[in-house]
């Protein structure tokens, strides 16, 4: 059926059998022929050959599918057995699938390194010289 619903125009039974992706003639056929018994699909002589098309559209089909099962299941089983149905069906309806969330960063790996030492400025090495020979000569005149 989905290769009726899915061509533009009425396939050939090789047609038909080339859009499923292979099979026997005869059985394509067969299950065409069997297709067109239970007015899924129409079928018309297009020379020495039957061209098929589907009887009613899919969203069709499916509601009358839908319909008839409902309408066998009630008929078999009782009200009670529908109200669960029902139920189970509510609860079973296909939910929008939750968001994928972004995947998290890669981890960020930081191997310590000491900074390098900073050379010191001419003129803060000429002060901390100029500060320590003043200490030395204070230390000598105090003490010797």
């Amino acid at each position: 059926m989905d290769a009726a619903w899915a061509a533009s125009r009425p396939l050939s039974v090789q047609e038909t059998a080339n859009a499923i992706g292979g099979g026997n003639y005869k059985t394509v056929t067969t299950v065409l022929n069997r297709l067109v018994e239970k007015e899924l699909l129409a079928r018309e002589l297009d020379g020495r050959a039957y061209r098929y098309r589907p009887a009613m559209e899919r969203g069709a089909f499916l509601r009358a599918a839908a319909d008839g099962l409902a309408r066998d299941f009630l008929a078999a089983f009782g009200e009670d057995a529908a109200r669960h149905l029902a139920e189970a069906a509510g609860g079973a309806a296909p939910q929008p699938p939750a968001p994928i969330p972004p995947p998290p960063p890669p981890p960020m790996y930081h191997i310590y390194q000491p900074p390098a030492p900073r050379p010191i400025p001419l003129a803060a090495a000429a002060l901390a010289a100029a500060i320590a020979a003043g200490v030395v000569v204070l230390v000598r005149r105090r003490g010797g």
